[in-house]
């Protein structure tokens, strides 16, 4: 099991992006993500996030939010079971510098589903945009293709539970009533909602 954090970086409808394209051996390779990486120990999931963007970015993090938790699983056990802190941030001091794992740059954030990514990270990077409540999510990969995925999300004092698929959070996620968001899988009961524990396989 290993712990990381990843942060997704916003200046100006811009999100700054780390593509995977120096480090030898890296399960990345060829991809585009957030910027963060592995807990030292005794680090809580904030001093990880600032010393990582730190060392890979050169900026000092000064306004960011949590926004769920990541359970990467591979079947070919190319790498062990991670489980990621997912965070946003607004606002930081210094300059962007030179990362010695990939190429670091800024992309319009309406650009970002574009890029080449995992599958998982689209589907969160969906809920992230459509301001979800907290999550945690399970995804399952044989190389890179999803396998299996399912979501939780948490709701103030309620839990709901989401099929998740990219179709469906673009559908029907910000269906709102009386206040509350109506998510995928989910159904009105009363003053509440009820959840439906749905995994989807591919």
């Amino acid at each position: 099991m290993i712990l990381c954090t990843e942060c997704y970086i916003q200046q100006e409808g811009k999100i700054l992006m780390l593509y995977r394209n120096k480090k030898e051996h890296d399960i990345n390779e060829g991809k585009w993500l957030g910027v963060g990486g592995k807990f030292e120990p005794g680090e809580s999931p904030e001093q990880c996030l600032l010393r990582e963007v730190k060392e890979e970015t050169g900026v000092t993090l000064t306004a960011f939010k949590l926004h769920g938790v990541m359970t990467f699983v591979t079947l070919d056990g190319s790498s062990e079971p991670l489980y990621i802190f997912i965070f946003t941030a607004s606002a930081f001091s210094g300059e962007v510098g030179e990362c010695n794992e990939g190429t670091l740059a800024w992309i319009d954030t309406d650009k970002v589903a574009d890029l080449e990514r995992w599958e998982g990270d689209r589907l969160f990077w969906d809920w992230i945009q459509q301001d979800a409540p907290f999550f945690s999510a399970y995804f399952e990969y044989d190389g890179d293709r999803l396998q299996k995925h399912s979501v939780t999300f948490y709701d103030d004092t309620r839990v709901l539970k989401s099929p998740g698929s990219i179709e469906e959070v673009r559908a029907q996620f910000q269906q709102e009533m009386k206040g509350t968001v109506a998510l995928p899988g989910a159904e009105r009961d009363g003053g509440g909602w009820s959840a439906h524990v749905i995994e989807n396989c591919f």
